[in-house]
Parts: structure tokens; C-alpha cells; sequence
């Protein structure tokens, strides 16, 4: 009698795409290990350089890596539950929790915007506002200088893999708008220096106080951006209509493998879409032959979906009579 067994994506995938998609886990980890050991300087450096020259721009990029700090430890409880205990049985892919860290950040960003808004609104008001901008720049160069690399980094890891983490994406996206956003404060707090020390101080107030206004607004898209996104990735959704028949193709095209079609259910979890069909099979069938099935249909998945998990459920035909 053929028993009831599941059949996952891991007993199907060959071999090499496992050792590619566990490598893949390592990389990101030690990726974001690297991220972790540099931002705690980093942010030391900003808060001596915000408190040493009392500007505002320097105290948003500040609040910036306390924002990164706080995603940065879920980042890694996230990546130490997929690699030191899924990475056999789920070989890849954290699922919603790259979506919740999406969210997250976003969530934060909000009230750190409007906190930077009134601070800047306030201190134009005063008249109050006065910046050392020779120490503007003590945490900003370092701080280029990590992103730069960051931002190389993750670029390759992105053009090694097929379908990369959400998680390395959004990092991607990340670093390379801070090294536009740190250049443009280096310059900025270059230009109201220069400004100062030809007694123009009034306008290099006003560079720093624009220009943190501009990184409030920056946070303030991206928090709307990522709130929208990310929510709508935890939540679980359907395929499209096209999405399914196109399974109902390809279940189709092996029809001669089976006796007859049980449940077909889809949903997606986070970025990764997840596909479970109950196949009946006669009392016969091996369980080589059903493992054989799994693997074509997996295959066959791998050319239309980029991030899914695949499962086949095996179940005896009853319908079918055991000959004696």
C-alpha cells in the first residue's frame, strides 16, 4: 500500500541548488555580521561628531543608525533562525520575517521624521541654531567610506544568486541612496564652512537646517514606501489567475504520472510563493517513481517562479481496487 508521505522542495532540489542556496544563507549572514561589528562605531563617531558640532543634519544621519541599529538586531535574529536551524530542512529564503524588518523600518522612520522636522522648524524660528561645521564632518567621512563598501558588497552577492533575499535588496537599495545622501552632506557642510568663515554664517545655518529637512523628507517617502509594501507582504494572498493556470499546465503535461488530481493549494508568505498539490496514485507506484515526478515538477516550476516552495502529497488512489 502506498503511504501518505510529503515529498518537499529540499528532496527534490539536486543537489548543487542546495549547496548554492545554503552558501547563499552563509554569505548574507557573514554580510550582515560585517554590517553589525562597523554600524556601532559608526554611530559612536556621529554622536561625538553631533554633539561636538551642535548640527542638525549630523544628528538626523545619527538617528539614522540608531533606526539601523535597532533593524539590525532582528536582521540577525532572522538570519541565526533560517541558517542554524531551517538550513536543511528550508534551504532558503526568511519569509515574512524580511518583511516584518521592512516594515519595521519604516514604522520607526515616521516619528523620527517629524521629530527632525520640528527641530529644524524650531531652531529657524529661535534664531538660536549655532553650528561648529569643522566637526561636521569627523563621523561623515567614515561613515561614506562603509557605505562605499557596503554597497559593493552587496552587489555581488545579488548578481550570484537567481533569486536574491529581500533582505539583501533593500540593503542594496540602502547604502547606495546613503552614499548619495552622506556626499551630498559632506559637500553641503563643506559649503556652509566655507560660508562661515567669510562671515556669512547665517546661510550655513540655513544650508544645515535645509538640508535636514531634506533628510527628513527622504525618511519620510521611504517610511511610506516600505509601511505599504512590507504590509502588504505579511499579509498571506493568493496567486493570480495566471500564476494558476499555469500550474494547471504544467500538472497537465504529466498526467500519465498519476491517477488523479487532489487538492491544488497556492498562497504566498512574505516574497515566496507557496505551492502544495495532492497527487492519487495507485497502490503500485514506488516511491521512487513519486520522488522521479517531484523533481520534473520542480524543475518545471524553477522556469516560471523565481522564490517558491514546492510540496507534493502522495496519496493512494481509493477509488482504485488492489488487485489480489
Amino acid at each position: 500500500m502506498l503511504k501518505k508521505k510529503e515529498v518537499t522542495d529540499t528532496e527534490s532540489m539536486p543537489d548543487a541548488s542546495k549547496n548554492n542556496s545554503n552558501q547563499s544563507l552563509l554569505e548574507l549572514r557573514s554580510y550582515v555580521n560585517w554590517i553589525t561589528y562597523t554600524l556601532i562605531p559608526i554611530t559612536a563617531i556621529y554622536i561625538y561628531g553631533s554633539v561636538k558640532s551642535n548640527s542638525l543634519s549630523v544628528a538626523s544621519f545619527t538617528l539614522g543608525c540608531g533606526i539601523s541599529i535597532f533593524v539590525i538586531f532582528f536582521t540577525k535574529i532572522s538570519m541565526r533562525s533560517v541558517v542554524n536551524k531551517n538550513i536543511y530542512t528550508f534551504p532558503y529564503g526568511t519569509g515574512k520575517l524580511e518583511n516584518f524588518i521592512g516594515f519595521l523600518t519604516g514604522t520607526l522612520m515616521l516619528p523620527i521624521s517629524a521629530m527632525i522636522y520640528y527641530s529644524a522648524v524650531n531652531s529657524f524660528m529661535s534664531g538660536k541654531h549655532e553650528v561648529h561645521f569643522e566637526s561636521t564632518q569627523i563621523a561623515m567621512i567614515p561613515a561614506l567610506l562603509r557605505d562605499i563598501w557596503l554597497l559593493i558588497w552587496s552587489k555581488k552577492l545579488i548578481n550570484r544568486t537567481k533569486s536574491p533575499s529581500p533582505i539583501l535588496q533593500s540593503f542594496f537599495v540602502d547604502y547606495k541612496v546613503s552614499v548619495t545622501v552622506t556626499i551630498a552632506g559632506i559637500l553641503s557642510m563643506l559649503l556652509a564652512l566655507w560660508l562661515t568663515r567669510l562671515n556669512y554664517g547665517y546661510w550655513g545655518i540655513l544650508i544645515d537646517l535645509a538640508l535636514a529637512a531634506v533628510l527628513a523628507t527622504y525618511m519620510l517617502v521611504n517610511a511610506i514606501i516600505l509601511v505599504k509594501n512590507n504590509f502588504r507582504s505579511l499579509i498571506d494572498l493568493p496567486f493570480a489567475e495566471s500564476d494558476q493556470l499555469k500550474i494547471v499546465k504544467v500538472l497537465t503535461s504529466y498526467y500519465h504520472y498519476y491517477s488523479n488530481l487532489g487538492v491544488v493549494y497556492t498562497r504566498t508568505c512574505g516574497n515566496t510563493k507557496i505551492i502544495e498539490i495532492e497527487l492519487y496514485f495507485e497502490r503500485k507506484t514506488s516511491m521512487e517513481e513519486i520522488n522521479h515526478l517531484a523533481e520534473n515538477l520542480h524543475k518545471d516550476f524553477e522556469t516560471i517562479f523565481d522564490d517558491f516552495s514546492f510540496k507534493l502529497i502522495p496519496v493512494m488512489d481509493p477509488s482504485i481496487e488492489e488487485i489480489p
